[in-house]
């Protein structure tokens, strides 16, 4: 019996195995880390920021991640937010 966790941001994974048998797997997602290196940073502001105009739209977990208002969708609001906690104006997202 056993808990394995693979990596520290959004995308990683944690899966929990019995005797030798996967029970159950979670994605992770955290609220602004668009990149999955476990911080939001500025980084991933520019990511979201590129998203929004190209068109390209991130898919998966990193679509929930890039949620920041938790509206269902991703739009210049969650960048305003996510914008705003790496500028330090805000504490907290999500």
């Amino acid at each position: 019996t056993g808990i394995t966790i693979n990596g520290t941001g959004t995308g990683s994974t944690v899966t929990l195995t019995v005797d030798g048998l996967v029970v159950d797997t979670v994605i992770i997602a955290i609220v602004g880390d668009l990149d999955g290196d476990g911080a939001i940073t500025s980084g991933d502001y520019i990511e979201l920021k590129t998203a929004l105009v190209t068109d390209e739209a991130p898919h998966g977990i990193y679509a929930y991640a890039a949620d920041a208002n938790s509206d269902g969708v991703f739009t210049s609001l969650d960048m305003l937010l996510i914008g705003s906690y790496v500028s330090g104006f805000v504490n907290s997202i999500g």
